[in-house]
């Protein structure tokens, strides 16, 4: 039965949004899936990947406002699909083991492709396809010179730019939660939470995705603390900028209980 999606009804915008249990789903045994079902997620998970590049990219080139607010929308909730499929992938699932998935689908997803397209010449590179590799750098760079006359060393800078360095950047974290930790996306406007109204689209979400009222992340501070009396947090640099956030140990019965720390607003 041919499938026609713009016949289709489709599902509402707002029932798309998943929770936390319906992202976090159990991940496949490695040593008993079937091989297809592994290159099914391989290939469905790198599809929503590009689905999320090319929003992203479509978003860079829109000038209307409108339409960068529902792209926005979208990826949102591509996002989460993507983190659904991603994530039944089980982490013991080693370099090597996933390499081969993903030469499984290369090479099955081509064949197949080859075998259904009518056009000879797309047949015929797809057919190429499973048996060539190509060096992509080496080979743009002699079709650059062939068909333009091209050196490919002059799409190049002469020298390259000041490296990025990867250091510590501990000061200028805490400064930024210190003074932005309750600011929040409002349109294209950053936004202090308690100002916006209980309709606003963060409180919705909120609702949406947190339905017990609280972040896994705070479950799993709470969790630790009552293994091990302590929370998991270092505090290298001094006590956490935002009181409410800082490490926290158990609390001696019959004492006070301090202010259970909130989620970090997005």
């Amino acid at each position: 039965m041919a499938f026609h999606p713009l016949q289709e009804k489709g599902i509402p915008f707002e029932r798309q949004v998943r929770n936390w249990d319906e992202l976090n789903r159990e991940p496949y045994d490695k040593n008993g899936v079937h091989p297809y079902t592994r290159t099914r997620i391989i290939l469905m998970n790198g599809i929503e990947v590009e689905a999320a590049l090319f929003g992203h990219q479509m978003a860079r080139q829109a000038d209307a406002y409108d339409l960068k607010q529902k792209l926005a929308q979208v990826r949102r909730i591509e996002q989460q699909q993507q983190k659904t499929i991603h994530w039944l992938i089980p982490a013991d699932e080693s370099t090597r083991e996933a390499t081969l998935g993903y030469e499984q689908v290369a090479v099955d997803l081509t064949a197949w492709l080859a075998q259904t397209e009518p056009e000879e010449n797309v047949r015929n590179a797809l057919n190429f396809a499973l048996i060539e590799d190509f060096d992509h750098l080496h080979l743009a760079a002699e079709l650059l010179d062939q068909d333009e006359g091209r050196d490919a060393e002059s799409l190049l800078p002469s020298e390259l730019p000041e490296l990025i360095r990867f250091q510590s950047n501990k000061q200028y974290i805490r400064s930024i939660l210190a003074a932005q930790i309750d600011l929040t996306a409002d349109g294209n406007m950053y936004t202090p939470v308690e100002a916006l109204s209980d309709s606003a689209r963060y409180f919705t979400w909120q609702r949406l995705v947190n339905v017990d009222g609280s972040a896994p992340s705070q479950r799993v501070i709470e969790e630790r603390i009552d293994r091990h009396g302590t929370d998991y947090r270092l505090e290298t640099e001094g006590p956490h900028p935002i009181a409410e956030l800082r490490a926290r140990a158990r609390v001696p019965a019959g004492s006070l209980s301090p202010a259970a720390p909130q989620a970090v607003r997005t």
